[in-house]
């Protein structure tokens, strides 16, 4: 689905439809959980197989490899945006990024070597854990991701 229609749908009131991960472990510097593709595939409404899977990657080709097939595939790309400590997350979340499904990451609930999980918000809120145990983070949010229309970004990064 194109992530305009995504958000479309997201303002019709529309729930999420969650996709859960295959995969969760970190066991060296390669990836070993598929939860962000999982947020992805929930977020876009497409199986987890169409998207681009991390496993055994470093995190730099897993997110060049996810940012090609958001491009091509659904016009858009991911933007990040780091919280500060001083932030409170959810009022940070809910203010700054009203009505958009926003992949937030933390700390994972299942021990430090798993380094970090990803979950969706709402509005400030956890809509969707794709860990089956549905728990969330085990810690502040560090940083939140969210899709941006291709144009959108293109026409911002030719203004700055």
């Amino acid at each position: 689905m194109d992530v305009r229609a995504s958000l479309h749908l997201l303002q019709e009131g529309q729930d999420l439809k969650p996709v859960y991960q295959t995969q969760d472990r970190i066991d060296d510097e390669r990836i070993h959980s598929n939860a962000r593709a999982a947020c992805v595939a929930s977020i876009l409404e497409v199986p987890l197989t169409e998207v681009p899977q991390p496993v055994g990657k470093t995190w730099k080709q897993a997110h060049a490899e996810l940012q090609m097939y958001l491009r091509e595939a659904h016009h858009s790309v991911l933007a990040r945006r780091y919280l500060m400590a001083e932030d409170d997350p959810a009022d940070t979340i809910a203010n700054d990024h009203p009505g958009i499904y926003l992949i937030a990451s933390g700390p994972s609930p299942r021990g430090t070597n798993l380094g970090l999980h990803y979950v969706v918000y709402l509005d400030g809120k956890m809509v969707h854990d794709p860990h089956p145990e549905g728990i969330g983070l085990a810690g502040p949010i560090q940083f939140v991701e969210f899709l941006r229309s291709f144009d959108e970004e293109k026409h911002e990064s030719k203004e700055t």
